[in-house]
């Protein structure tokens, strides 16, 4: 018995002497693991900390550079009647020199081109951080002269996030670094991000900074460097009248003959110059696109927001594109219209733009100043029936093969108008504004308001499928509205020719 209890105690402590042995060798094993996974994420940071660091170096040469030639161009320029705005298309083939001298001999050397800087989306933080700081584009904005500053259009998260850092370059002195305030642009549903304004004021009595890079740390480590645009000083022409901005290109728009006829009306009206952002667009608009930068009145900016549209941020970051053609026609031309491929504001009455604008400014407003020109929407439903009153025959079909007009073969729309700011669009003046979004301009500088234009004057026609993608819409009173109508003829002939012009093979 005796034996037997001995043998159980040595047992008993071989087993635990075994299990504390293998408990020790695990233990260790896991300390080695986890210094070697620290060494090599601390080795990766350092990695990834410096290639940011030398790409950070290098945009700075290069923007600086530009800045001090007096920023001349960057990048492929097409001949432009507004030789001051920005005006780009990068083509497929970009790398292929045969590309690059063709659109250089496109270029009318009559023209001063004061800048052509491309602006992209740059992050401004580590790959690996948990979240993006994105930004695009930087302007200077003098307008509260207390307070002056670079006012830096990006998207970053809706809600929290760390302290941001602008640092302002000058070609004549030092750098110093300010905080910025962030400011996230309304109708962001809620979602992650947002498109946003990042504020860099700058202390009284300093200069004009060329550049500013931005940052979520004070060692700029990484950073994204941006040319910081001065719209007023860098004006040498002519004032345009009227411009036009679209939300960003997506889903590979191709809609070629609606594009062109969008063209074409405005343009009857008096639209002088259209700035677009392309993420994606099909190759019937491209060729249409192209065949107008010849024509110098299009500028398309490179749109490459990497956030899931709808999923983390609203449509393809289309605040951030508004208040960016806010600012970049600011000073250069008197009225912005801010609308979709498939809106189109039609005076009552057939006159063009900035007759319409002098009349409705005719009219007593109050002491403000108009800051932006609201206009009422109304459905053109595309399920309801084509009108054949302005061609007399059906679109499409031979032997006339009238091109298929929304303007023109739509003329049915919803009986009641939509109340201001429900789908409505406006005509904004850059610089009585400070923040605008999809359907009213939000903010305005003081002593300035929103101007609701009455339907008497002019009203949105908006040609769509119905709102919740069934066919309850047609059941909804309607009339009958050819107000279009008095574009007809002079609308065909355009659109045929630009067609011919832009698909002549």
């Amino acid at each position: 018995m005796a034996y037997r209890r001995y043998f159980r105690r040595f047992k008993s402590t071989v087993c635990l002497g075994r299990w504390m042995k293998r408990t020790c060798r695990s233990f260790a094993r896991g300390v080695l693991l986890i210094l070697f996974c620290c060494g090599t994420y601390t080795w990766f940071l350092t990695f990834t900390s410096n290639v940011a660091q030398k790409r950070f170096t290098a945009e700075l040469k290069e923007s600086v550079r530009t800045s001090q030639l007096g920023r001349q161009e960057t990048a492929i320029a097409t001949t432009n009647r507004f030789p001051y705005i920005n005006s780009h298309f990068i083509p497929r083939d970009s790398n292929s020199s045969d590309a690059i001298k063709s659109h250089r001999q496109r270029r009318n050397k009559k023209e001063l081109t004061r800048r052509t800087h491309v602006d992209r989306w740059k992050r401004a933080n580590l790959i690996t951080a948990r979240y993006q700081l994105l930004v695009y584009s930087a302007y200077w904005d003098e307008r509260n002269l207390k307070a002056p500053c670079v006012r830096v259009i990006g998207a970053t998260l809706t809600k929290g996030g760390p302290k941001v850092f602008c640092k302002l370059h000058y070609p004549e002195k030092e750098p110093f670094i300010v905080t910025a305030h962030k400011k996230v642009i309304n109708e962001h549903w809620n979602l992650k991000y947002s498109a946003c304004f990042f504020y860099c004021t700058v202390p009284k009595g300093t200069s004009k900074p060329s550049n500013v890079s931005i940052s979520d740390n004070t060692l700029f480590r990484p950073s994204a460097v941006l040319v910081v645009h001065h719209n007023k000083e860098d004006n040498t022409s002519t004032r345009g009248n009227i411009a036009l901005c679209v939300k960003p290109l997506h889903y590979s728009y191709d809609r070629v003959t609606w594009f062109i006829e969008f063209m074409e009306v405005y343009q009857i009206l008096g639209v002088e110059y259209f700035l677009f952002y392309n993420h994606s667009m099909g190759q019937a608009v491209e060729k249409a696109i192209r065949t107008y930068q010849q024509l110098g009145i299009v500028s398309v900016l490179p749109w490459n927001l990497d956030i899931p549209s709808q999923k983390e941020i609203r449509t393809e970051g289309l605040f951030a594109a508004l208040n960016d053609c806010l600012y970049r026609t600011m000073y250069l031309f008197q009225y912005v219209f801010m609308v979709d491929f498939d809106e189109f504001v039609i005076p009552s009455e057939n006159i063009a733009y900035h007759k319409l604008f002098t009349k409705i400014l005719a009219k007593k407003w109050g002491t403000f100043q108009p800051s932006s020109f609201v206009f009422q929407n109304s459905f053109f439903y595309l399920y309801w029936e084509n009108d054949t009153t302005a061609y007399n025959v059906e679109p499409e079909k031979l032997p006339n093969n009238i091109p298929y007009l929304l303007t023109q073969y739509k003329t049915r729309r919803l009986k009641n108008l939509m109340k201001y700011g429900r789908r409505s669009k406006f005509a904004v003046v850059p610089e009585r504004a400070l923040e605008v979004g999809n359907h009213l301009v939000w903010r305005v500088v003081p002593h300035s308001e929103n101007i609701k234009v009455p339907p008497s004057f002019a009203f949105l026609h908006h040609y769509r499928i119905c709102e919740d993608g069934g066919y309850q819409c047609l059941k909804k009173p309607s009339v009958i509205d050819r107000t279009a109508l008095y574009l007809n003829s002079t609308l065909l002939s355009r659109v045929r020719n630009m067609c011919r012009r832009s698909f002549a093979d």
